[in-house]
């Protein structure tokens, strides 16, 4: 179905509007979305394919544990917006995530936080 006039595409021809051009192979213009802990966002993409990110992240170590903790920019660190961390270092190196990896933790909780 076009996109422009509504009306069926013949077999064989291509919606201009969603590709870069016409010429082999075709390339299809795509929207690529994905989860900023709070809602759905789109992502940008540099001109090397590399795709962009929207979070924040925070890095702190106690002796042999350090916490990172990922939330959407201008998140306070009192706020439970946060996914959270801890790699320990003490014997094997193991890292453990709060929550199920949610964005529902505090970053200011982060050394009290149960970690599985």
């Amino acid at each position: 179905m076009s996109v422009a006039s509504g009306k069926p595409i013949p077999a064989g021809e291509t919606e201009r509007r969603e590709h870069e051009d016409l010429s082999l192979p075709y390339t299809k213009r795509v929207l690529l979305y994905g989860w900023d802990g709070r809602s759905k966002v789109r992502l940008a993409v540099d001109e090397q394919g590399a795709i962009g990110t929207s979070l924040i992240t925070r890095v702190a170590t106690v002796g042999d544990k350090t916490y990172v903790g990922d939330a959407v920019p201008g998140t306070a660190t009192s706020a439970a917006a946060w996914r959270v961390y801890e790699i320990d270092s003490s014997s094997d190196v193991s890292c453990l995530v709060a929550d199920s990896g949610r964005f529902s933790q505090v970053w200011d909780n982060r050394a009290s936080l149960s970690y599985s």
